[in-house]
C-alpha cells in the first residue's frame, strides 16, 4: 500500500509558529504470513531551526503483530 502524508508541526509556547513541515510516501507491504510486514518511508522535512532548507531522510520498520488469532481473523474480514 502507498500512502502519502503531509505534516505541519506548529509550536504554540512561548509564541506560535510553524515549527516543521514534512513530505512522506510510505510504502507498507506484508511480507510473510499474515502477521509480518515491512515498510519504507522516505520523507523530506523542512525545518524552522534550518531556516526551512529541506532536510531529506528514510524511515525503515519491521511490524509484528502479536496477540492471537483475534486480530488475524479481524484483519482477514475486513479485507
Amino acid at each position: 500500500a502507498l500512502i502519502y502524508e503531509l505534516n505541519n508541526a506548529f509550536e504554540t509556547h512561548p509564541k506560535h509558529r510553524l515549527d516543521e513541515t514534512s513530505l512522506r510516501m510510505r510504502y507498507r507491504r506484508q511480507v510473510w504470513r499474515k502477521w509480518m510486514f515491512i515498510e519504507a518511508a522516505p520523507q523530506i522535512a523542512f525545518r524552522n531551526d534550518d531556516d526551512f532548507e529541506p532536510t531529506p531522510g528514510i524511515l525503515f520498520a519491521l511490524e509484528v503483530i502479536l496477540g492471537g488469532n483475534q486480530h488475524l481473523a479481524k484483519t482477514n474480514n475486513s479485507r
